[in-house]
């Protein structure tokens, strides 16, 4: 949701760039993507996670806020807490779909299933170029990422 994304992007994220265990936009807890970030088994499957999230980008950033790592692999949330938290997601996620793939489609009559795939082609062309950009910007070689407590006493004049 929009509420949703005010606190995870406009604040959680912009508060602490590149901030290794602040800034969930590194990795979205699931990917390892700086030799910062502590290596784990699960980390062997970096290539084909990053692929489906290339792939469903729209819907990962609407789940981001869940943090569904921590029921996925930390065992610290349970499944029926996420599926209260994701109340929100789960309505708007609703909406987009029924829009996208049977609103528009049906309102074209004859034409539903060209509308339907066109709609499937754009929206995952759109994943592919969203995700291209954020990580190509967030996450190259010569991006730093910090630790937590070397920003601690931080001034805004050294940040």
């Amino acid at each position: 949701s929009g509420d949703d994304w005010r606190e995870t992007h406009n604040y959680v994220h912009h508060t602490y760039t590149n901030i290794v265990g602040k800034d969930h936009d590194v990795g979205y807890g699931i990917l390892r993507v700086s030799d910062q970030q502590k290596w784990e088994p699960r980390h062997l499957f970096n290539i084909p996670l990053a692929l489906q999230l290339m792939f469903f980008f729209e819907w990962y950033v609407g789940v981001q806020n869940l943090h569904l790592e921590d029921a996925l692999v930390y065992k610290t949330k349970s499944w029926k807490k996420v599926w209260e938290d994701a109340a929100k997601v789960r309505k708007k996620a609703t909406r987009q779909v029924l829009k996208d793939y049977v609103f528009f489609p049906v309102i074209s009559g004859p034409m539903f299933l060209p509308v339907f795939a066109g709609n499937v082609v754009a929206n995952i062309i759109r994943n592919l170029w969203s995700s291209a950009v954020i990580f190509n910007g967030h996450f190259t070689e010569d991006a730093e990422t910090f630790e937590p407590d070397n920003t601690d006493t931080e001034t805004k004049a050294e940040w």
